[in-house]
């Protein structure tokens, strides 16, 4: 008998070790398929530099450098500011509300906790509409303002947005704000402090804005139309 559980024990001891976790030599929470390694090719200083082809072409046409362009066609083009600002109205006029996790009273109670604090949160309407410019530019950055509650809980007292042309991202996606001329001065922003809303693609941080592919109709618009009419006349 004690030899027949000597047996038994050793088969156990054999299962147990093919029933061990298969390590696996990848990391699954690593991204594998990013574009960063080429726009690393890119790269001066400590921030990455936007893959948008159209402000890299067409910027300096304007003086103007980098996705300060979408800024500038935003500024001489009121009809073009008027349609996304309407778009950003439009999905803002759609309203919102926090959704309980579960059915709990605990759950409904933390649902309208948290309500309650997005609805404290200043100017929440305009700087919801401001965050909008992500679609136009690909990317905006908002910086969280705190504050302490009677109850002694950090909340978000208000976001404020920024230009986007002030920011960059480094090789780590963290956004960095730049100063012009001297990269020795750039100042990697805490996460916790900036939210950003980056539209049109997963690739980079920089997204995909619409006035990437509007950019040729606006300056045939603005610039062509001008020429032509001054040949006819």
């Amino acid at each position: 008998m004690p030899r027949t559980r000597s047996r038994r024990s050793n088969k156990n001891k054999v299962n147990a070790t093919h029933v061990e976790p298969v390590i696996v030599p990848v990391n699954l929470s690593k991204e594998l398929s990013s574009d960063i390694d080429g726009i690393l090719d890119q790269t001066f200083g400590r921030t990455l530099e936007n893959p948008d082809l159209t402000i890299e072409e067409h910027a300096w046409r304007h003086s103007l450098d980098g996705i300060e362009l979408y800024n500038e066609m935003l500024r001489k083009d009121v009809q073009l500011r008027h349609v996304f600002d309407i778009r950003a109205l439009t999905c803002i006029a759609q309203g919102w509300q926090i959704e309980p996790a579960g059915e709990e009273d605990a759950d409904i109670e933390l649902a309208e906790w948290v309500e309650q604090r997005f609805l404290r949160i200043r100017h929440f309407a305009m700087s919801r509409q401001l965050m909008f410019q992500g679609i136009s530019h690909g990317y905006k950055p908002a910086e969280l303002m705190f504050h302490v509650d009677p109850t002694g809980n950090w909340t978000v007292d208000e976001f404020r947005n920024r230009d986007p042309a002030r920011f960059r991202f480094n090789a780590d996606s963290q956004l960095v704000m730049t100063q012009q001329g001297d990269i020795n001065k750039d100042e990697t922003m805490p996460e916790e402090k900036f939210i950003t809303n980056t539209w049109g693609s997963d690739e980079n941080r920089y997204g995909s804005g619409l006035l990437r592919v509007i950019y040729p109709l606006w300056f045939f618009k603005n610039f062509a139309l001008k020429s032509f009419y001054k040949f006819i006349e």
